[in-house]
C-alpha cells in the first residue's frame, strides 16, 4: 500500500507559481546572454546604438528599452537605404 500525503492547496500554489518564476527568470538569463553574444559580433552597431540613446541593462526601464528599439530600428532602415 503506497502512502500519501495531503497537502494544502496554498502550498501547491505557492510551488506551481515558484517555478513558473523560476522558468521566466532563466528564460530571460539566457536570452539576455543570446543577445550579449549578438552584441559582441555587431560591436560597431551597439556602440553606436549605445552613444545616440543608452545602454540598456537587466534593471532598465519599459521606457529605456522602447526608446533604445526604437532608435536600433531607425539605424537599421538608415543602414538598409545606404547602397
Amino acid at each position: 500500500m503506497a502512502a500519501t500525503v495531503n497537502t494544502p492547496v496554498t502550498i501547491q500554489n505557492m510551488t506551481s507559481s515558484y517555478v513558473t518564476i523560476t522558468s521566466h527568470v532563466l528564460t530571460a538569463f539566457d536570452l539576455w546572454e543570446q543577445a550579449e553574444t549578438l552584441t559582441r559580433k555587431n560591436k560597431e552597431f551597439f556602440a553606436q546604438l549605445g552613444t545616440n540613446v543608452c545602454t540598456l541593462a537587466l534593471n532598465s526601464s519599459l521606457v529605456d528599452l522602447v526608446r533604445y528599439t526604437r532608435q536600433g530600428f531607425q539605424q537599421l532602415q538608415e543602414l538598409t537605404k545606404t547602397p
